[in-house]
């Protein structure tokens, strides 16, 4: 199978793009996406009109990897995180929804051929689970905190996220059981002690009664959460001068 080039595979996406717009137009949301009835298909037609893509330019991972571009790679683990797969191996069903496909840049030839766990000789696949799977742990952890500040930042500048002014809210969720009897204790927020259980962390931007979700964080109960939550609070001040604290947050 030939190798596609970058400027190949952006021309593809571009076509099929343009069908996605004209259909999301009409309505006709069953269409583009079969798998959450066009809800993909927004977000894909979304990412593209504000140049989401572009920025991998930006950040030097624009060359293909396996012969595979990065775009297609990025927005098949997109995808996966969209649908709730946790596993890679589950890339097989996705290529069920031949609309989804096409929005990743798929041609039909490729999306009938499928993916598969061994490839070899003339039967080759168009993708290997490996690949998406290698790509996701090879990315750097500073790089994906440069490529969200550069979504966040790409989004306010096209008034997606509106407002400059952030709050960050916590919750803890207590599990109770006999499987927790043994497990090390902690603390909820109001510091009271009580058997293991999860912290919810919110980072929204909030401005005149409107809120926007930025980062959503769930830990465990006895862990240490202010590096973390540092992390956050600084990628949010890096953004916006102005931060503000929730009175139900005493971390």
């Amino acid at each position: 199978m030939r190798k596609l080039k970058s400027q190949d595979i952006f021309q593809r996406l571009k076509q099929s793009q343009k069908r996605v717009r004209s259909l999301l137009k009409r309505g006709q949301h069953d269409d583009v996406s079969l798998t959450s009835y066009g809800r993909l298909g927004h977000f894909f037609d979304f990412m593209f009109r504000v140049g989401v893509l572009k920025l991998f330019n930006k950040l030097g991972i624009d060359k293909a990897r396996q012969g595979i571009p990065v775009q297609m790679l990025m927005l098949l683990w997109l995808a996966k995180a969209l649908l709730g797969f946790k596993y890679v191996d589950n890339l097989q069903y996705m290529f069920r929804d031949k609309h989804l496909m096409r929005l990743c840049g798929f041609s039909p030839e490729q999306i009938k051929r499928g993916c598969s766990h061994r490839t070899s000789g003339r039967g080759r696949k168009p993708i290997h689970t490996d690949s998406v799977r290698n790509f996701g742990a090879d990315l750097p952890s500073a790089l994906s905190e440069k490529f969200f500040s550069m979504i966040v930042t790409l989004c306010q500048s096209k008034e997606q996220i509106k407002g400059t002014t952030f709050a960050l809210d916590a919750k803890f969720i207590s599990v109770e059981g006999r499987q927790m009897e043994k497990a090390a204790l902690g603390f909820d927020p109001h510091a009271n002690e009580v058997k293991t259980g999860y912290k919810l962390f919110l980072l929204q931007n909030i401005q005149q009664g409107h809120e926007y979700i930025i980062c959503v964080a769930l830990m465990p109960g006895n862990q240490d959460e202010r590096p973390m939550l540092l992390r956050m609070v600084e990628k949010a001040i890096s953004m916006q001068p102005r931060f503000t604290r929730s009175s139900t947050f005493t971390g």
